[in-house]
């Protein structure tokens, strides 16, 4: 990274935060050599702790047998293609992910082993640090014989791999284009794994064995073919913990139906989760202020993990550890109005699923974890946090119970306010911001079959997280016959009886607006407007970088917008499309011409540099200065600055239409965006307007200040995926641009209403 561009990210954020990121890299670096020395010299394995001869603590039970039933079809072909180690992972299509090994002692494994269809070929694997070897043969003996190996650190998407020999802090990615090391880090999560535990559940006698011995043995694969600390699955500490989560809910559940899992296995798995959580309190992603999800989800697993090991010191240090921070975290990563201080909708989703889940094992913990938690020796806590003293904590313990403050309890409720508020009528976010299809834990997800009876997986239907959030903090479960939600509903209810203790009396059910014909609401911190009427739903994004200026997940979106009609999509944001893999397209996805707002050509609403893969996770200061001046039922105005002269937007709102007013003083062509879902058809195109159509719902978009040109683009409704669609440009030179949306109904919906 060059100077002048450290140089722009410095000055993007506060002096204070800066000087300390600064102190923080510069300790890192020299303690580096070090770490790195010690892993190579001995085994990396955990063998020195005692009680992985104990059992772990049980909370999660399979959801109701007649609930799982009713989703047969659809479970049982998720699971077996998880058996036939296919997936689809972030946009690659169903892939197939499998390889057998000659020996763990082997030193390399060749590219072309990929290309050959030889079936009977004997593939070499990555060499392993020599003190691992006797230990991952080990653990690789007690796999069944038949198991075909995962390839956990490939990209299937482009066939190119990592290597599994390197440490894990010298791993490279973003260097070259095409390679996305997200996609072997999405192959670690294991997020399929309840899946298996939901077929094992309803399969007949017959067969249930080959799905709880597929979860044994993708867990003996993992933990031999990766020891601790090599290869990609031990980068981030929050991709560990999301891993450590979906093991342990599948082990729960597994447990809950009557596996029994044989003593070696049982010993593997809690010494694996062990070392999971060390890993995690070892290297906390945690920086002074510019923080993020990665540290909110190393301490949301780790109260996971903690709450299933075995009551010693050290469990106990960690979980207490993590309630600590969980209760502080939550302020610094939230605004006041409930919004995540990432600028990003859907991390919004992925923060708060943590937040909830995390909350909802700690209601649930046995009164012995409780009191262990409350006499625990702080000293010696090895971290790079403090752990503070009973004094110093923003909970408290009373009667086995923990408590905490009034001020978090309203912070939760204010961020399921957001959550409920901003949701569309589809069940998904507005994609504001980034969106990488992050699951704290997909306990089941929302999937239906296509025209040709191949699954589709909706990652961005956020329904669960609704009810997820009613149910936790004692509100009534929404009403819906969402899948992920009825059976969601089963398992969280049964994990919340086991003590079945209320956050407070004086709560009441969460109140909703669904059935008022309008309302409008604004969340000023985040800065985002949300208008619903009886006919349509629209979201404006008026807010600054987030992340205090960084901007990491944040897009050039001030004033853009999305509009949905009848529970149909018609103008959305593009999406996010990739990170690291394409510097360019990630780069142009968060660009100001790929919103709908006002773009000037050769202009950004704010800027960044291009020297490193780093800088794709960074906005130069921010110069937009983006302001709301006014909303209410009938209008809106807002205005942001980062072309230099301030560009205002203005929204009037009637039943069946919008008029929108773009100001900009800037004497240059403009061109507001807008951008149709691919659900969406052009049916009629002149000079002045476009009449669109979506199923049987109608828009008529018309001015007189310009005129529309059509291209095409490509919508990214998720991570890595890309669907062809149009887009509509209003071209004009003049300084105001009105135009309109007109809603036009069949006479059939008409009607219906």
């Amino acid at each position: 990274m060059g100077i002048y561009s450290s140089l722009k990210k410095a000055l993007s954020i506060s002096p204070e935060i800066a000087v300390k990121k600064l102190l923080g890299a510069a300790d890192r670096k020299i303690n580096l050599s070090a770490y790195r020395l010690n892993d190579l010299e001995k085994t990396t394995y955990s063998i020195e702790k005692n009680f992985f001869d104990q059992k772990l603590y049980n909370y999660f039970t399979i959801p109701d047998i007649s609930l799982l039933n009713k989703h047969k079809h659809l479970i049982d072909l998720y699971a077996n293609n998880c058996l036939d180690h296919k997936f689809d992972f972030l946009g690659s299509g169903l892939k197939n992910n499998h390889f057998k090994f000659q020996s763990i002692e082997s030193e390399t494994q060749q590219p072309d082993d990929h290309d050959k269809s030889d079936s009977t070929r004997k593939l070499k694997i990555y060499v392993f640090n020599k003190f691992n070897i006797p230990e991952s043969k080990k653990i690789a003996s007690s796999i069944d014989k038949n198991y075909k190996y995962i390839d956990w650190q490939i990209d299937s998407k482009c066939a190119c791999f990592w290597s599994k020999n390197t440490w894990y802090k010298d791993i490279q990615y973003g260097h070259i284009p095409g390679p996305d090391i997200k996609m072997p880090w999405e192959m670690g999560r294991m997020q399929h794994l309840p899946m298996l535990a939901y077929a094992y559940s309803i399969a007949g006698n017959d067969i249930k064995d080959k799905y709880s011995n597929e979860f044994r043995n993708i867990v003996l694969d993992f933990i031999a073919m990766n020891p601790p600390r090599f290869g990609t699955q031990w980068m981030t500490s929050m991709d560990v913990g999301l891993r450590a989560v979906s093991m342990l809910t599948a082990y729960d559940m597994f447990l809950s139906d009557g596996v029994e899992f044989d003593e070696e296995f049982n010993s593997v798995f809690i010494r694996s989760i062990y070392e999971h959580g060390l890993h995690i309190v070892n290297n906390l992603e945690w920086s002074d202020g510019m923080r993020g999800n990665h540290y909110l989800a190393n301490i949301s697993s780790l109260v996971y993990i903690a709450s299933y090991l075995p009551i010693d010191n050290e469990t106990s240090q960690w979980l207490a550890f993590a309630v600590q921070e969980m209760s502080r975290e939550i302020f610094a990563q939230f605004y006041k109005d409930g919004g995540n201080f990432e600028g990003s909708t859907n991390y919004h989703c992925f923060s708060a699923e943590m937040l909830f889940y995390s909350f909802a094992i700690l209601k649930a913990l046995p009164n012995e974890k409780v009191d262990a938690l409350d006499n625990i020796n702080i000293k010696n806590f090895k971290c790079k946090r403090q752990l503070y003293d009973k004094r110093r904590q923003l909970y408290k313990i009373e009667d086995s119970e923990i408590l905490f403050s009034a001020d978090f309890e309203q912070m939760m409720l204010k961020i399921l306010k957001f959550a409920e508020k901003s949701i569309k009528p589809t069940g998904e976010m507005p994609q504001f911001g980034d969106n990488d299809n992050g699951r704290f834990i997909k306990l089941f997800p929302m999937l239906s079959l296509d025209q040709d009876k191949n699954l589709i997986e909706h990652v961005n239907n956020r329904l669960s997280l609704i009810n997820l959030g009613s149910l936790v903090l004692n509100y009534e479960k929404i009403d819906s016959d969402n899948m992920s939600v009825e059976i969601e509903t089963d398992f969280i209810s049964k994990l919340l009886s086991i003590k079945n203790t209320p956050i407070s009396k004086e709560y009441r059910a969460y109140p909703t607006d669904l059935k008022k014909e309008t309302t409008c609401e604004a969340f000023d911190d985040l800065g985002l407007f949300i208008y619903k009427n009886k006919k349509y739903y629209l979201a404006i994004r008026c807010g600054a970088n987030g992340q205090n200026g960084k901007g990491g997940h944040d897009h050039n979106d001030k004033l853009s917008f999305e509009l949905n009609v009848s529970g149909r999509d018609f103008i959305v944001d593009p999406g996010t499309y990739v990170y690291t893999s394409y510097p360019e397209k990630r780069n142009l996805y968060r660009s100001t011409t790929m919103h709908n707002t006002l773009c000037i050509e050769g202009l950004e609403q704010n800027t960044w540099e291009t020297e490193s893969a780093d800088d794709l996770f960074w906005m130069n200061k921010d110069i937009s200065f983006p302001h709301l001046f006014f909303k209410d039922d009938t209008y809106f105005e807002a205005e942001q600055c980062g072309y230099g002269k301030p560009h205002r937007r203005s929204v009037k709102f009637s039943p069946a239409s919008l008029v929108f007013k773009d100001t900009c003083a800037i004497d240059a062509e403009k061109r507001i965006m807008l951008h149709l879902s691919p659900e969406a058809e052009i049916i009629e195109h002149n000079h002045g307007s476009i009449r669109i159509i979506n199923n049987d719902i109608q828009l008529l978009i018309s001015s007189n200040d310009g005129e529309f040109l059509v291209e095409d683009y490509q919508f990214s409704p998720s991570y890595g995926k890309l669907i062809d669609s149009k887009r509509l440009i209003l071209v004009s030179s003049m300084i105001e641009i009105e135009w309109k949306i007109d809603l036009i109904q069949s006479d059939k919906l008409k009607d219906r209403d």
